[in-house]
């Protein structure tokens, strides 16, 4: 029972796959030989429409009628009416909140300041994105001091009633300006003064701390560039008398001293040659910190050259040495 389940789940699967490749391939096939919808070298399938409803064409003409001496613009991006104060943290951030919002009418003076922002509400404002669009609408015209100018969906009001609406908003922006800008022009004037004094309260803390840190290293020990190596004396080897019945203890003690005296003479000319190549080079100056790449190979150059130049005196001298020449080799 176990097999034919197992059996029977792999056909389906198997049934399943096979159809669903038949289905890519047909719909393939399908998208290949049809008419393609869109050319981008071709004329795109668009069409003009009105710029103005009929019942934003009537509050258009209501508007001019009302404010001769006034231009009445319509369909505005905010972000040509809106900007962040200078000084404000997260400004784009603030600034994608309305950037995108589009303002009805604006009415602007002679001089195209601006006297008012109009918003001709319909049934779609009743859903819940248009809702919360208009709330961050509301509260950028109403921050930047402006007066908001609602209709709410319905029959438009009569030029007297739109008055009435234009005036209490002026009402309502002027009371809003007196109480919010004094505390955004505060803050704003404060925010680079404490930038100042905490980048000074930093730089005064880290100096002090570093201070410190500094005062509790111990100094380092100089080391001389170069120390006195003083002569080496080889012990030179003694016979000693040896009774017959001790010759192999003896024997031993002198193959240890020969060896000591063959160590402490190669450490003794070791010593003398190092003194003699400190001798022999000196580091030009120009190659104690080389900058570019060029004088660091150059100066490695000299170096090598000086180094094969020494062994090859120091072991002519070694082999074949002079009184008082194995020491004072020089360039």
């Amino acid at each position: 029972m176990a097999i034919s389940v197992f059996t029977l789940s792999r056909n389906l699967m198997t049934l399943f796959l096979a159809l669903f490749v038949l289905a890519a391939v047909a719909l393939w096939v399908l998208r290949a030989f049809s008419p393609r919808s869109t050319r981008w070298d071709e004329p795109w399938p668009l069409m003009d429409r009105a710029l103005l409803t009929a019942r934003e064409q009537d509050l258009y003409r209501r508007l001019e009628e009302l404010y001769p001496q006034h231009r009445v613009f319509a369909q505005v991006a905010l972000s040509q009416l809106l900007d962040v104060r200078p000084g404000t943290g997260n400004r784009r951030a603030i600034r994608n909140h309305f950037s995108q919002l589009v303002a009805d009418f604006v009415l602007c003076r002679p001089d195209f300041s601006v006297a008012a922002v109009i918003e001709l509400d319909d049934s779609s404002h009743g859903a819940i994105d248009r809702q919360q669009a208009d709330g961050r609408k509301t509260k950028a015209v109403e921050s930047a001091g402006l007066r908001l100018v609602r209709i709410p969906a319905g029959p438009l009001p009569s030029n007297d009633e739109l008055r009435e609406l234009m005036e209490a908003a002026d009402a309502v922006a002027s009371a809003a300006v007196a109480v919010s800008n004094p505390a955004t022009e505060t803050a704003a004037l404060l925010k680079p003064v404490l930038g100042v004094v905490l980048a000074a309260l930093v730089v005064v803390g880290g100096w002090v701390a570093y201070s410190r840190i500094i005062a509790s290293v111990p100094p380092r020990m100089t080391v001389p560039a170069r120390i006195a190596v003083p002569p080496v004396v080889v012990r030179p080897t003694v016979p000693v008398a040896v009774t017959p019945p001790d010759a192999a203890a003896v024997q031993q003690r002198l193959d240890a001293a020969r060896a000591l005296a063959a160590q402490e003479a190669e450490d003794a000319l070791e010593k003398r040659k190092q003194a003699a190549w400190a001798a022999f080079y000196q580091i030009p100056a120009d190659c104690e910190h080389p900058a570019a790449w060029a004088d660091q190979v150059e100066c490695g150059n000299q170096y090598i050259r000086a180094k094969r130049a020494f062994e090859k005196v120091w072991q002519s001298r070694i082999n074949s040495p002079a009184p008082g020449t194995v020491d004072a080799i020089s360039k």
